[in-house]
């Protein structure tokens, strides 16, 4: 699977959708991509455990409902964030506490305004295994993670390193 080529056309391809739409004053929130982020190929999904509002690791596998995220480009900031399919919220601040790095679902917004605290992310793919991307919390310049690798782990958004998800489609 070559999710790094085919995740760089999919944001060079947002990039010009987002710019006609800046052009023309428009909001949008194109997907750059739309399915489960895993650690690995069958385990560590993000979660929204229980359908949110906390963010927990999940190694049950892929094709769990709850692991549905999908990665947009805010228009017209340059952040990325993760939508949960289940209830069109964002990970960011669990509770929309911008003092607590837990990942809980809060509010995406729309154009770039009213997005919840720790809602808006960059996203790479250096220092990862081929077809992997980390996601960088903006809010608290760390890494969305779990505490640890067992199943119903926290997810934090200050993890000081990297930590690698696959792009894995729509369960």
């Amino acid at each position: 699977m070559r999710i790094p080529r085919r995740l760089a056309l999919l944001a060079a391809g947002a990039s010009v959708v987002l710019g006609a739409s800046v052009a023309t004053a428009e909001v949008a929130q194109a997907a750059v991509w739309d399915g489960q982020w895993c650690q690995g190929l069958l385990t560590g999904c993000i979660n929204a455990w229980s359908g949110g509002p906390l963010i927990k690791q999940y190694n049950g596998g892929q094709n769990t409902a709850n692991n549905n995220f999908t990665l947009f480009q805010q228009s017209p900031t340059v952040y990325y964030a993760l939508r949960f399919d289940g209830n069109s919220n964002c990970i960011g601040d669990y509770q929309n506490d911008q003092n607590d790095a837990k990942a809980g679902l809060v509010s995406c917004g729309t154009g770039g305004t009213g997005e919840g605290w720790g809602a808006n992310f960059t996203t790479g793919t250096s220092g990862c295994p081929n077809g992997e991307s980390w996601f960088h919390n903006v809010h608290w310049n760390g890494y969305l993670g779990p505490a640890d690798g067992s199943n119903g782990s926290q997810f934090y958004l200050n993890k000081p390193g990297k930590v690698c998800f696959n792009a894995l489609g729509k369960a």
